[in-house]
């Protein structure tokens, strides 16, 4: 069925971030955690192909599409570390993130049937 617990939390969170700030601050926060956890998932890229698992997918020019895209990202993020206007708000996405690592891993070990 419908998780109704978290979409209400998600709801809830959602308005409080609305009603928190200017949209720059909201895009800020936003912003620098898509970008990290976008380049994390690209960064995956070479811990798979590390193992002789089946490749359905190319990636043409491997590995510089990855290379590119990761340096960018990191340099968006160090950009809004540093640019004192943004600092706040991205510190804020930044820690919401690491925030939900050990809530994800001690939920995980909380699910009935997992591992």
């Amino acid at each position: 069925g419908t998780p109704a617990a978290a979409t209400l939390t998600q709801a809830a969170i959602s308005t409080g971030l609305i009603w928190s700030g200017s949209f720059k601050e909201l895009l800020d926060y936003a912003t620098v955690g898509l970008a990290a956890l976008t380049g994390l998932t690209v960064a995956s890229v070479f811990a798979l192909r590390r193992h002789n698992l089946p490749r359905p997918y190319s990636m043409p020019l491997y590995p510089l599409p990855a290379v590119a895209y990761i340096t960018l990202t990191v340099s968006t993020v160090a950009y809004a570390l540093i640019d004192p206007p943004s600092r706040a708000s991205a510190v804020l996405g930044l820690g919401t993130i690491l925030t939900g690592i050990p809530l994800a891993w001690r939920l995980s070990k909380d699910a009935p049937g997992e591992r």
